[in-house]
């Protein structure tokens, strides 16, 4: 396990989706399809808006494509769009809905597997959930996956974790300090960051960035 970290999360996504079917609930989410899209919509808000368009995206742990699903159905323009999956099974469901689209199988942590370089990679539910993961192996295992991730992005990544601040806290979730999140970020390839804690999700966003954003000029009156 030590050794393919999303293992507990495929094969809780793959019981789900063979319970629920190609629907939210069908990918490991609970709560409802709007609460989904938010969320979809805070990965997506890594773009920044002086970013020259298209830009790529590599949505690393895609599932079964449904932030694709979200781009379109939102008319959500400018954005090249790929997936990564280490479960056949998502990939099959994915290609046989976007046949258009490039999707890779397979870990992102091994080096024989090919994948090119994206200006964002997104990481969207990949450590909300531990599984039986303790909450040290989870930390290493994120650290990897978010290494790997900075070596395939250009301009920056993001990434969710369960929000420490909670009443109570659940065992199977990653309920990770914003602390060790920003100390980790702060010193890898992409220092630049933003946290979000503002969406109502029970959860912390992640954006990092390989360089600091580009000013804004104040509005003035006309």
């Amino acid at each position: 396990m030590g050794d393919q970290p999303l293992l507990p999360l495929v094969a809780a996504c793959e019981a789900a989706f063979d319970e629920h079917g190609d629907t939210y609930r069908g990918v490991g989410w609970t709560k409802s399809q709007q609460s989904a899209d938010l969320r979809y919509q805070v990965m997506l808000d890594v773009v920044r808006p002086s970013d020259p368009f298209p830009v790529t995206i590599l949505d690393l742990g895609c599932g079964a494509s449904h932030l694709l699903e979200h781009i379109r159905r939102s008319g959500v323009e400018g954005i090249v769009y790929s997936g990564l999956d280490p479960s056949k099974l998502f990939i099959d469901v994915s290609r046989a809905k976007f046949p258009d689209v490039d999707y890779y199988l397979g870990d992102i942590l091994d080096p024989g597997l090919e994948v090119p370089a994206f200006d964002y990679v997104v990481m969207n539910g990949l450590f909300t959930y531990k599984g039986p993961l303790s909450f040290d192996q989870m930390v290493t295992q994120w650290e990897r996956l978010v290494t790997a991730a900075m070596a395939h992005a250009g301009v920056g990544v993001v990434f969710n974790t369960s929000s420490p601040y909670v009443d109570w806290q659940r065992d199977d979730l990653f309920h990770a300090p914003v602390s060790m999140l920003t100390d980790f970020v702060a010193k890898s390839a992409c220092p630049y960051f933003v946290v979000r804690h503002d969406y109502g999700l029970y959860e912390t966003a992640v954006y990092a960035y390989r360089a600091p954003a580009v000013p804004r000029h104040p509005r003035t009156g006309s």
